[in-house]
């Protein structure tokens, strides 16, 4: 399953069911090494999905926020400590 979701971060072409489904098994797997994938790959993989929201406000974790993270919109202090420097570096 975790090698399932480092295959699509490293994809261009997931489809956002993909993205919300592998979302999903994150929030379940509370996985520091995948949260630190996603910060790595906000703008890479989830950006230019058209009219399509890849992220729907269905949950309240941050890993559903990526689009306001990029944006630097998400507040840096709800971010997890392991994922928090990355992304201040990275969006902020």
């Amino acid at each position: 399953m975790k090698k399932g979701i480092i295959h699509l971060f490293n994809r261009t072409d997931a489809e956002p069911d993909e993205i919300s489904n592998a979302l999903d098994i994150m929030d379940a797997l509370k996985d520091d090494e995948l949260d630190i994938l996603l910060i790595r790959s906000l703008k890479e993989t989830f950006i230019d999905k058209g009219d399509q929201q890849i992220f729907p406000r269905l949950d309240d974790t941050w890993r559903w926020y990526g689009e306001d993270i990029l944006n630097s919109e998400y507040p840096l202090d709800k971010l997890p400590d392991h994922v928090r420097d990355l992304a201040k570096e990275l969006y902020y």
